[in-house]
């Protein structure tokens, strides 16, 4: 084998390896949503900034403890978000009522804070796959 077919090869070994980025990079993922996602619930706030109004039987703050049973896995190339509790239940909609409830992130389109959180997590899995040697 010549010294420019053992170098296509690896370059074709690296470029199949991009293949499994995703899953590779989504516990990392993971863990920036998570950190991201209690921080925003910690302050009241949905993840694009907007202050959560005030409970109207009592004028707390709604979701107090959600950031407590917050969850954030990966399985697979996905990352799976939970909130249990009667606030979360509230929230999405498994209680029936035409209370308006909080947002914790139901918009298609991440906060752009995060997407560049993910994006450079995502990065750095891409440039260690190009940097592997296989």
């Amino acid at each position: 084998m010549t010294v420019a077919t053992q170098k296509i090869e690896e370059l074709i070994g690296k470029v199949d390896n991009l293949k499994t980025l995703a899953l590779r990079a989504a516990p990392e993922v993971a863990k920036v949503v998570e950190a991201y996602l209690r921080k925003t619930i910690a302050a009241g706030t949905d993840p694009y900034g907007t202050p959560w109004a005030p409970r109207k039987h009592d004028g707390a703050r709604p979701l107090q403890h959600a950031d407590q049973t917050l969850t954030v896995t990966a399985l697979g190339q996905h990352v799976i978000l939970e909130i249990q509790g009667i606030d979360a239940r509230h929230h999405h909609g498994w209680v029936k009522g035409k209370t308006k409830r909080p947002v914790i992130l139901t918009k298609p389109e991440l906060p752009p804070e995060l997407v560049e959180q993910i994006r450079k997590v995502l990065f750095a899995e891409y440039q260690k796959t190009l940097e592997a040697t296989p």
